[in-house]
């Protein structure tokens, strides 16, 4: 089995950052910067700190502090960086550069000090009005983030930050943010023990680290990791069925609904959770698009939140079939024998997947990062296959179990 993960070497820098690196032949050089805080990390009333800071940060640099010509380095090089994307749990950074040893040391030195060490002094009124053009364009109209949050409002309770705000924050929370609150989340989560680092090319782990620690990353600042939360036991939703007309929030026609059914589940064993997920978007979505003709997508995801999951089930539908949809979703998630039937099929198709992995070095790098991005260490492809070669339908009926009508939330937006 081809396997590039066991190839990532670790290594822990004096100053406490941890790097993953693999080496390959092709010449170029990959970086994915991980800082291990985002917009959980948000404190009330300052909803969409982390992605403010991420805006900033490219400004911030005590050495590079023209972000147009450190943008253009990395383009005039036929690479790319990327300066920034904010999630709930982690905050990344990433760069492609060819192996030319004065260019990637240039590239680490670059983003090292930008992400180390830095004081936010410049670009913040700047940057704050185009977030709050960036939520203008993602809700329009303040209602839609409140439709947006519904499932969560009722699944987690008024008072969780996702119930009413996303990453970006809300037009008040932005508002209210200073440069003081940016200052403030930089020292305390941008810190070489609060940051990994995956890379690869053609150098060895040992080039590497010299170079790392020769750069900006290589700076001694004082600080914590910070860990996995520990799971929440799920609250009981606040009701099982909510319905919103979009015509009367809106002032819109339309003659399409959205069918949302979610539930708040405990963490559960990633492996287990995603092929339930599978199971069921193969049996629910081949009725309701392909065999009934009700939707044209129909979907079943969960979203990792690393204190619990949120396990979705829903799509677009047209408006008069919409409340067709539910009592055929539970005799479809009733019918225990077909749905074993399915997941024995669709565990085939993933360890078969598992054994054929060929994704190119950018690719397999990327993944890396993201399970250091979840899981803060690398999944070899052959611990993945293993784990999946290890889940039996009885441990995915545990989880289907937990998908209870007392524990569901059925949101329907109507026209």
């Amino acid at each position: 089995m081809y396997d590039p993960f066991k190839t990532f070497e670790k290594r822990v820098l004096p100053n406490g950052l941890t790097l993953y690196h693999s080496r390959h032949e092709r010449p170029f050089f990959h970086a994915y910067v991980t800082i291990h805080a985002g917009g959980r990390e948000d404190v009330p009333g300052k909803e969409g700190t982390a992605h403010f800071l991420e805006h900033v940060v490219s400004y911030a640099s005590r050495d590079y502090p023209d972000y147009l010509e450190n943008r253009k380095f990395f383009t005039s090089t036929g690479g790319w960086a990327n300066f920034g994307t904010t999630g709930h749990f982690s905050t990344q950074y990433s760069f492609f550069l060819p192996h030319d040893l004065d260019i990637v040391k240039k590239g680490a030195d670059i983003f090292g000090t930008m992400l180390l060490g830095a004081r936010i002094e410049h670009r913040v009124e700047e940057e704050r009005g185009i977030i709050l053009q960036e939520y203008s364009r993602q809700f329009p109209d303040e209602k839609m983030l409140v439709l947006n949050r519904t499932s969560y409002r009722i699944g987690l309770g008024e008072n969780h930050r996702l119930s009413h705000s996303t990453v970006i924050g809300k037009p008040e929370s932005i508002k209210a943010i200073t440069a003081s609150d940016l200052q403030a989340f930089y020292d305390r989560y941008y810190v070489p023990a609060n940051m990994s680092v995956v890379t690869s090319g053609s150098m060895t782990v040992e080039e590497v680290v010299e170079i790392i620690t020769a750069s900006g990353f290589g700076a001694s600042i004082a600080g914590v990791r910070n860990g996995i939360p520990e799971p929440i036991i799920p609250p009981k939703p606040s009701k099982n069925y909510a319905e919103e007309s979009v015509s009367k929030l809106f002032s819109i026609k339309t003659q399409q609904a959205t069918y949302d059914k979610t539930w708040v589940l405990p963490v559960c064993d990633p492996d287990t959770v995603s092929f339930l997920a599978k199971t069921l978007s193969q049996v629910i979505s081949d009725e309701i698009r392909e065999k009934r003709s009700l939707a044209y997508s129909f979907s079943v995801s969960f979203t990792n939140y690393q204190e619990f999951n949120f396990f979705y089930i829903g799509g677009d539908v047209s408006a008069d079939k919409a409340r067709e949809i539910d009592p055929i979703v539970r005799e479809l998630m009733a019918d225990i024998e077909n749905l074993k039937k399915v997941f024995e099929e669709v565990k085939d198709r993933r360890l078969k997947s598992l054994a054929l992995y060929d994704e190119a070095v950018e690719k397999y790098t990327e993944d890396a990062a993201e399970d250091v991005e979840v899981r803060q260490r690398i999944l070899t492809n052959q611990e993945v296959y293993e784990n999946a070669e290890k889940v039996t339908w009885e441990d995915v009926e545990k989880i289907l179990a937990l998908l209870t009508p007392e524990q569901a939330v059925l949101f329907l937006q109507m026209p």
